[in-house]
């Protein structure tokens, strides 16, 4: 960390003064309950010497005397800083990874949805084409005054309402398929 011992060893303020603000109140409320199970691991933030912080991995201990009162406190300091950054790194890539399938998986979905729509206006398309074809040359026939039999017109509307129900059919499906797929 940069400092000298005799800054350190039996400084208590030292170590308060040099917690980072962030870490600072559940480090201390973790050192409160040291006395109650004399051991205490903790990782945290501490300031080095030249004003940057490090991870550290804190085994603590306390010593007590032979009529149980608390001596001193011995314990063990890691620098786990690499870890952390590793940690954090890991996370982010975990992160970026499930954005990626996420904008994958959209990417997916609508060149689904673009198939399927292709696909819907192919299949309304054909029918749609009977209708008009069907209903245009009616018209056309009506204004040259062609004559048209009962049965023939009647034909010619049947043809209509079986192509419209052709239509209302795949409606049908595709509604069918869009609950289905919220579900």
């Amino acid at each position: 960390l940069g400092y000298h011992t005799e800054d350190c060893v039996g400084n208590r303020s030292w170590w308060y003064d040099n917690l980072h603000p962030e870490d600072a109140s559940a480090t201390l409320s973790k050192m409160e309950t040291l006395a109650e199970h004399d051991h205490h691991v903790h990782e945290y933030r501490f300031k080095k010497l030249d004003g940057t912080f490090v991870w550290i991995h804190d085994d603590l201990r306390l010593i007590r005397d032979n009529e149980g009162e608390p001596v001193e406190f011995i314990g063990s300091w890691l620098d786990v800083t690499g870890q952390k950054q590793a940690e954090e790194a890991k996370i982010e890539a975990v992160q970026e990874l499930e954005e990626q399938k996420a904008l994958s998986m959209r990417a997916d979905r609508l060149r689904s949805l673009g198939e399927m729509a292709a696909g819907m206006a192919h299949e309304l398309n054909q029918p749609l084409v009977g209708v008009r074809g069907v209903a245009e040359h009616t018209l056309i026939g009506l204004q040259r005054g062609w004559k048209l039999s009962e049965d023939n017109l009647k034909d010619r509307v049947t043809t209509i309402i079986d192509q419209a129900d052709r239509m209302v059919h795949i409606i049908q499906h595709i509604r069918m398929f869009a609950r289905e797929a919220g579900k």
